[in-house]
């Protein structure tokens, strides 16, 4: 990462500061593959029901 170049007086800034952007992107990534998860769901119950109507008609 480009952060860490910033200087010698950061160095102890910086681990700290890299284990909690790493912990929240985990975090992150997790909620927004949730997120597509419930999203594909929807879409495909949606899709199908769309498809029974279709065909009702």
């Amino acid at each position: 990462m480009v952060f860490i170049q910033l200087g010698p007086n950061l160095n102890s800034f910086d681990s700290n500061a890299m284990d909690y952007h790493a912990q929240n992107t985990k975090k992150r990534v997790r909620f927004t593959w949730i997120l597509n998860q419930i999203r594909l769901c929807f879409n495909l119950s949606i899709k199908y029901l769309y498809n029974l109507l279709k065909t009702k008609n």
